[in-house]
């Protein structure tokens, strides 16, 4: 079993009530689980991972209400669900394990004491594709960065890839992102995983909403979100809109930081 700690880079600038997450995690025969792991991710990614105690039971926080997934992990076995949340109190959601395949342990600490800090600008928008441009759809790509004591990028892998003839794209950008190296409990630089997005959104509707095409906004402060296309899959798209397109609001499948996507290396 291999154990990582990931560092999630994601910004944020409002603040809400915190909600709980309790629950409990048996096995098939109802049997409680001590130690499994559970992930718990929202629209910005990886929230948080916490552990069930003795009687199979987890407590954890979110920061803001909204959809999260929940992915219950012990040994090679894993399963998930998903819940939405309100703003403060409390939401419960169980989980149940049995036989699975490989999956990869986060174990606390979830961060390490000092976290890498992106040097390069984590807004820069790589360049289009032709596909991406002609289909004016809005993507985004999830990868989780190996990144060095020296702060460098030496190895990727895909958690969401972005398509659209965008792959290459992607996995180049990744390569070229630097960052101040985590720092262990001794203040030594240290080798860290990082879970970053590549981001497109609708070639059209950002040349006609900023007349910029390589960067992006900042979402929760420069440009207010009810300003944003709605998520895709939220409903119908109103067609007479100002802004006929869908925006893409997925999250990193950690699922696949185990064996079911492979590391790949510069080239």
């Amino acid at each position: 079993m291999k154990r990582i700690a990931l560092a999630l880079v994601v910004c944020t600038t409002t603040a809400y009530a915190d909600t709980t997450i309790v629950g409990h995690v048996t096995d098939p025969h109802g049997g409680p689980v001590d130690e499994a792991t559970v992930y718990i991710t929202g629209d910005a990614g990886l929230e948080t991972v916490v552990k069930t105690d003795k009687q199979g039971g987890y407590r954890a926080t979110v920061h803001r209400a909204g959809a999260y997934s929940v992915m219950f992990a012990f040994g090679s076995s894993r399963s998930s669900t998903k819940i939405t949340v309100g703003d403060g109190g409390t939401a419960s959601v169980d989980g149940m394990l049995g036989a699975g395949g490989e999956v990869i342990e986060v174990h606390d600490p979830l961060k390490p004491p000092v976290n890498p800090k992106p040097i390069t600008d984590p807004l820069v928008i790589p360049k289009y594709s032709d596909e991406a441009v002609l289909t004016d759809k809005w993507t985004k790509a999830w990868l989780l960065l190996d990144v060095s004591e020296r702060g460098e990028v030496t190895r990727v892998k895909f958690l969401k890839r972005p398509g659209l003839d965008l792959d290459e794209t992607a996995l180049k950008h990744a390569f070229e992102q630097k960052f101040e190296p985590a720092r262990d409990e001794h203040g030594r630089p240290a080798r860290s995983y990082v879970v970053w997005p590549v981001e497109w959104p609708s070639y059209w509707w950002l040349q006609k909403r900023f007349g910029v095409m390589n960067r992006l906004p900042r979402w929760n402060g420069m440009v207010p979100l009810t300003h944003l296309p709605p998520c895709a899959g939220s409903g119908p798209l109103a067609l007479d809109s100002i802004d006929p397109v869908y925006r893409d609001c997925s999250v990193p499948d950690l699922s696949k930081a185990d064996a079911s996507e492979r590391w790949l290396t510069r080239r």
